[in-house]
């Protein structure tokens, strides 16, 4: 009798296990077919681009010039999302002189759609930066921040609001040895609200916790330097689009002064365009910029190399292929170091794909 119910249960027990056993196969089964699902689905969506920009300039300031030929911008992008909500975005750039080293310039993940979080490596969306001409603007020089970073919103037709937060790169005082704090805590933080109102007009604002956080305030070496505190930053812009004609303006600005051993410095920037198109592949577009303490460097005496004060100038572009374009631009360098005024000449051809 014992050994027919010890039998009776050992078979019971196989059963169980096979049961089990299929319930694992069919889960493994539909996780893989979930799993190659998802990646049909990225690369039925995946996109693609790639820039490529080739310039010469020639740059004349106190009577000296100086020429070049460089790549530009070597730009690789792709794009796939996995589902409705999940999309991914990675973008290498090479270029000449600057990033030749870290060619990784974007990495991030999308979740969501009209209510959205942005994680990863990305541009923050302080500045606009709307433009037809070759040369960054002054905004660009001061604003342009790319951070690891993450971002939470919501979009519509009508706006797209913003916030998000980063651990920045500047340390902030001094340790016990005298030397630059390591910054260790996430403590830095932006938004940004973008309206169209219309199909014609695009406006908005942004706001930055620290100024000195953008990539060329960052790297000026003021780390650690006597009296630096974090100062917010904060810009706005209008973009008006109308049948062959655009306007863009914007200006961006840290909201209190900086003082660096006793030197206070406010840096500044503006820029203001119009642009027209001519006979289908012709665009002209005439600038007027400037700045206030822009500054390219910062050493033993203090800040240097300073961004001019004011410039103006013009572009004419020629998109003898759809997605080709060969420009030219004149810019009229005002209020440099020593109030020396220059000038200074880009030819660009752009292809993209």
């Amino acid at each position: 009798m014992k050994k027919e119910i010890v039998m009776a249960a050992l078979a019971a027990a196989m059963g169980g296990a096979a049961q089990a056993q299929a319930q694992t196969n069919e889960m493994s089964e539909t996780v893989s077919e979930w799993t190659a699902s998802i990646a049909e689905t990225g690369l039925e969506t995946l996109t693609w681009g790639l820039l490529l920009q080739v310039e010469g300039s020639y740059a004349e300031t106190g009577g000296d010039g100086v020429s070049d030929l460089i790549l530009r911008k070597a730009e690789f992008a792709m794009e796939a999302a996995m589902t409705e909500w999940l999309a991914g975005h990675v973008g290498l750039l090479w270029e000449e002189n600057d990033t030749e080293e870290n060619n990784l310039d974007e990495a991030y993940i999308v979740a969501g759609s009209d209510l959205y979080v942005q994680a990863g490596r990305f541009y923050l969306p302080f500045g606009n930066f709307e433009s037809v001409f070759v040369s960054d603007s002054l905004p660009v020089e001061l604003a342009e921040i790319n951070q690891s970073s993450v971002m939470a919103g919501y979009c519509n037709d009508w706006f797209d609001v913003n916030i998000g937060a980063f651990k920045g790169a500047v340390d902030h005082g001094l340790d016990e040895a005298g030397n630059p704090a390591e910054n260790t805590a996430i403590e830095d933080f932006y938004a940004s609200a973008t309206f169209m109102p219309m199909s014609c007009l695009q406006c908005g604002a942004y706001y930055l916790s620290d100024m000195m956080e953008t990539d060329s305030q960052s790297e000026l070496g003021i780390n650690g330097e006597t009296g630096y505190e974090k100062q917010d930053g904060a810009g706005a812009f209008v973009n008006i689009f109308l049948p062959r004609f655009m306007l863009n303006a914007e200006v961006v600005s840290s909201l209190d002064d900086y003082v660096i051993n006793g030197v206070s410095v406010a840096p500044l920037a503006y820029n203001i365009e119009a642009s027209v198109g001519v006979a289908e592949q012709w665009v002209v577009g005439l600038k007027y910029e400037g700045s206030e303490d822009l500054y390219a460097g910062y050493g033993v005496g203090g800040f240097e190399e300073k961004c001019h004060g004011a410039g103006y100038g013009g572009v004419v572009s020629y998109g003898f292929y759809e997605k080709a374009a060969v420009s030219l631009e004149y810019l009229r360098l005002e209020k440099l170091a020593g109030d020396e005024g220059g000038h200074l000449v880009t030819m660009q051809l752009a292809l993209e794909m």
